[in-house]
This record gives C-alpha cells, sequence and structure tokens, in this order.
C-alpha cells in the first residue's frame, strides 16, 4: 500500500527534502524567540493587556520563568534549523546549546554581582 496525493501519483519515491521556506520559517522563529527572551530578561518583565484592557505587568520571578521559557523554546525551535539545513545530532546539540548558553551566563553573572 503506498502513499498516494490527491492527483492519484505515487510519493514514496520522492526525496524527502526541506524547502526554502521552511529554513527561513525556522530561523525566523528562533530569533523572534531569542529577541523576545532577551527583551524579557533585560527589561525586567513584560506588560500584558487584557481583553477589558486591563494592564498587567509580569516581573521578577515570574519574568525569569516566562523568559526561560521563551529560551528553552529557542532551543527547542534551533532543532528544527538543524532539520532544516540537514545538520548532524552533535551539530544540533551544539546549537541548542549555543542557545540556552547565553542567558544562562548571563544569570549567572548578574547573580554573582
Amino acid at each position: 500500500m503506498g502513499c498516494h496525493g490527491a492527483s492519484g501519483r505515487n510519493f514514496e519515491g520522492m526525496k524527502a527534502g526541506t524547502s526554502g521556506a521552511e529554513k527561513l520559517v525556522s530561523a525566523l522563529l528562533v530569533g523572534f524567540l531569542l529577541s523576545a527572551g532577551w527583551f524579557i530578561l533585560l527589561d525586567g518583565g513584560v506588560a500584558i493587556a487584557g481583553r477589558s484592557g486591563r494592564v498587567s505587568y509580569v516581573d521578577e520571578r515570574w519574568a525569569l520563568g516566562l523568559a526561560g521559557c521563551t529560551f528553552l523554546f529557542a532551543a527547542m525551535s534551533s532543532l528544527l534549523v538543524a532539520r532544516a539545513f540537514s545538520l548532524g545530532r552533535q551539530t544540533a546539540a551544539w546549537l541548542a546549546l549555543l542557545v540556552i548558553l547565553h542567558p544562562v551566563a548571563y544569570l549567572l553573572v548578574a547573580m554573582a554581582r
């Protein structure tokens, strides 16, 4: 039983490659998440507006948690970049480590002061 598309063509023999759009979108996602994480971390928090128009400010520990989650999502998205560019597992691990290492180093230096 083969894999058939809407036109009835068989797709089993087609090479599974990535398009330029996938590469661009995955790289933009990592860039956006890194920018958002650094913004939250350096600003000390972020303002969130609700539907009612009331504005809440997330700061201190919650801001660190939110920035940490953003950096973790950026690290996971960097694995998409590694997959899109057909990098090996070791290179993908180094890329994810590179994404996480800078914010962790910043926090360690900031806490040491």
